[in-house]
């Protein structure tokens, strides 16, 4: 999928020669001003950001080694009350709960706890409970007033670093899915998931900026209406943060997904790894392709317009 949405481009205002609009018997319309003879709005109408082309160089930032240090699923010490009740909704065993701790930070961590149930597509449900560590040294299950970074962002920008050419940084829906790309030494990185909102977005997206100053964000998004709302809404982020950005439907990759929540985990149960990072640099190039095939369009549309135009006469 290309980066940002092409479209035809239009220049603000009127035309050449245009007059200004008037009222009912030749006055002019109510919020309007003259000057030199023609009328203009109060209001000031501002351009749209426009998407930053994908740079030809972009490449996909990849880690030096494969990640050894994957959090694993384990049978939990505690489990809080309302996964507890999560779990007797879906008339699972307690006992069958396991639990995956993904460390933000020293003082900030998501416990993510698995069970089964049949009813979902997967087989199993999930949840996350926020922690952070409180003045006293003891954890507590809830964020906190912290900000919270992005899973794995400072290994992610210290690899883009010493990546030749852009680094391409590949994000995903979800801890998990950033563990697998790690474990294939793929960076990559995930928002926290109460951090999904433009606010946070933006200030994470920020500081990616003024790390490596220019970086392509990749989004390899959930095919399912939640994740397709998270696409629409860090693609927004990335135009106003002023990062290229390229969006890709699992299903672009893989037409053969089972369900429509797949992920990572399910496109490398139907190809290897290989063909998965081959597949995500083509859609990577395909993206700087079409922003070069659209600003050739644009070039020869202004070529026709600076060229006198004749007309015959009949």
């Amino acid at each position: 999928m290309s980066a940002g949405i092409l479209g035809k481009r239009f220049p603000l205002g009127r035309k050449f020669g245009e007059q200004g609009s008037r009222g009912a018997g030749g006055q002019r319309g109510r919020g309007q001003r003259r000057y030199s003879g023609a009328a203009y709005p109060r209001r000031t109408r501002y351009l749209k950001k426009e998407p930053v082309p994908v740079p030809a160089d972009a490449t996909l930032v990849r880690l030096d080694a494969t990640a050894t240090d994957c959090p694993q699923p384990k049978p939990p010490s505690f489990i809080p009350k309302r996964v507890k009740r999560q779990v007797a909704a879906a008339k699972a065993n307690l006992a069958s709960v396991v639990e995956t701790v993904y460390k933000y930070s020293p003082y900030q961590q998501v416990s993510r706890f698995d069970w089964p149930d049949s009813s979902k597509a997967k087989g199993s449900d999930k949840t996350f409970v926020q922690c952070h560590m409180a003045n006293d040294g003891s954890w507590q299950w809830t964020k906190g007033d912290d900000d919270w970074s992005a899973y794995r962002l400072d290994e992610a920008i210290a690899a883009a670093k010493n990546t030749p050419g852009t680094a391409a940084l590949l994000w995903q829906e979800g801890e998990k899915c950033v563990e697998i790309a790690r474990t294939h030494q793929i960076a990559s990185c995930t928002f926290q998931g109460s951090n999904w909102s433009e606010a946070q977005i933006k200030r994470i997206l920020t500081q990616v900026k003024t790390e490596l100053t220019m970086a392509v964000m990749v989004f390899l998004y959930d095919p399912d209406p939640t994740g397709t709302k998270k696409a629409e809404t860090f693609q927004k982020c990335c135009i106003d943060v002023g990062l290229p950005y390229v969006l890709i439907n699992p299903k672009i990759l893989c037409d053969n997904l089972p369900h429509d929540a797949s992920d990572i985990e399910q496109i490398l149960a139907q190809m290897e790894v290989p063909e998965f990072i081959r597949k995500l640099e083509e859609q990577i190039h395909a993206a700087v392709d079409g922003q070069a095939e659209f600003d050739q369009r644009i070039e020869e549309a202004n070529d026709f317009w600076r060229t006198p135009q004749t007309t015959s006469s009949r």
